[in-house]
């Protein structure tokens, strides 16, 4: 499957909630059944965030994002290659 990192601004840092939703969404290493999102790695700076996960396009990734009310513009999710 696609890996695809997406970013997005921040208008105030991740509630520990869902920071532990994500954490164990990574440590799972599971594929949500629902939206085929596998999620891999999240990255947070005061302003910013990114997530690297596994999907199968660039849509679901929007619209995984968009049902945890988080809205992605164009371009804001981008196709990536690993070298390990």
């Amino acid at each position: 499957m696609p890996t695809f990192m997406d970013h997005h601004k921040l208008t105030s840092p991740t509630p520990p909630a869902m920071l532990k939703l994500i954490a164990d969404g990574i440590k799972a290493r599971k594929a949500d059944p629902k939206t085929k999102i596998k999620p891999l790695s999240y990255i947070e700076s005061k302003t910013d965030a990114n997530c690297i996960t596994e999907s199968p396009n660039a849509q679901a990734s929007h619209a995984h994002h968009e049902g945890q009310g988080i809205k992605l513009g164009a371009g804001d999710v981008t196709e990536v290659k690993t070298a390990v």
